[in-house]
């Protein structure tokens, strides 16, 4: 059976423009974009306009084979692409003649530049720009990049398992067992966590803490923001939210079953947790933030931004996409779209963009504000960002 969007959550579509702040104009209008593959799309667009840039990246076919539908993609001629609005800045060779990864986790934007990674056999290379930036001994898989001041932070997985945490290129941590989570900053410090023989940690800087489970409680979630660190827990059917070791939610949720995972999300003043449960059955989505709830059944994939000043998720049903925001404002997006990891999710100020891939071999496209605007690449996006002027 195809799953759909619950009732309730359409009930609230109305009231979505409301919600959103669109900016008309800032792409060209639909159906002017690029139609001829041999056109190079900075022939066509216009300059980048608008107060709020948009920044996406992705992976295109350097002679326009449809990437959906062809299952020597990997082996053909790829393109790593960056746009600024609808303006292609950036285009340069992938695969293992370029030295960069074709996969969503090896494209990374980072202000306004494109960063990559490529792990061959013996080596791990990450790009700025399409340039060499740092190179190491030792096949990692790269999970995270993060840039604090003058220094690159990496997570790389590792082939047999575990994970490298480095520096500059320079190796602080190594764990022989484990997957980290996301990496973000919290102030000047890089933080994330990770679970390792049914563990949690957390790391800030240099320290790291576990996260006890106790009295039966399992614990699902670690985060830090401005140097307060927000745990979660579970125990029948009751979720706990604690600040600096001080409970200061439990939720009875009733009627859903399966096993949790959760992750926190920024927000301003309050927290944003949300706990995805997977059942043979089905999955749904319970978002809590502060005093509110919400529950989702049934999404395909969820898929959560984490690190905004806005708590915004997507959730992927057969037929379409849900989008909604902390304040309870949600959008459907109809048609056949796929968003390939969470960095296809962005907000900023406000405003909300999604990566959209097409399911058919279409041309990629930009969600923004409730307006569709495609590309005219043939390409799988990976990512997206939104920058302040």
């Amino acid at each position: 059976m195809k799953n759909s969007i619950p009732a309730a959550a359409l009930a609230l579509l109305l009231a979505a423009a409301s919600c959103l702040d669109a900016r008309p104009g800032r792409f060209p209008p639909r159906g002017q974009g690029r139609t001829n593959p041999d056109i190079p799309p900075d022939d066509v667009f216009e300059e980048p306009v608008g107060e709020l840039r948009v920044l996406s990246c992705g992976i295109e076919s350097a002679d326009g084979t449809p990437w959906h539908a062809d299952s020597l993609f990997d082996s053909r001629s790829c393109n790593a692409v960056l746009f600024e609005d609808s303006l292609c800045v950036l285009r340069i060779l992938a695969g293992d003649e370029g030295r960069v990864g074709l996969a969503a986790d090896d494209l990374y934007i980072i202000g306004d530049e494109l960063y990559t990674s490529y792990c061959s056999a013996d080596s791990t290379v990450i790009k700025a720009g399409g340039k060499d930036l740092l190179t190491f001994e030792g096949r990692e898989k790269i999970s995270g990049i993060l840039r604090c001041g003058d220094d690159l932070y990496t997570l790389g997985l590792l082939r047999g398992g575990g994970f490298c945490f480095r520096k500059n290129g320079g190796l602080l941590q190594r764990q022989p067992s484990g997957v980290p989570g996301e990496l973000y900053a919290d102030g000047s410090q890089p933080c994330f966590s990770y679970f390792s023989g049914g563990n949690l940690f957390i790391c800030r800087g240099s320290s790291q803490l576990p996260v006890s489970s106790s009295d039966g409680w399992t614990a699902l979630a670690a985060r830090y923001a401005d140097e307060r660190l927000y745990t979660a827990y579970y125990k029948n059917r009751t979720a706990r939210i604690c600040v600096d070791g001080q409970v200061v939610r439990e939720v009875l949720l009733r009627g859903i079953s399966g096993t949790p995972g959760a992750s926190f999300a920024a927000c301003p003043e309050g927290f944003a947790l949300h706990i995805d449960f997977v059942a043979p059955m089905g999955r749904s989505l319970v978002c809590i933030r502060d005093s509110l709830t919400f529950v989702y059944p049934g999404p395909e994939d969820v898929f959560v931004n984490s690190g905004s000043e806005t708590d915004v998720v997507a959730l992927q049903y057969a037929g379409s996409i849900l989008v909604r925001t902390g304040e309870g404002c949600e959008y459907a997006i109809d048609g056949l779209w796929s968003l390939m990891s969470e960095k296809c999710l962005a907000a900023l100020d406000g405003h909300i963009a999604l990566a959209l891939t097409s399911r058919e071999g279409g041309a990629a496209a930009i969600w923004l504000d409730g307006e569709i605007y495609e590309l005219g690449i043939n390409a799988y996006l990976t990512g997206i960002s939104l920058e302040a002027p």
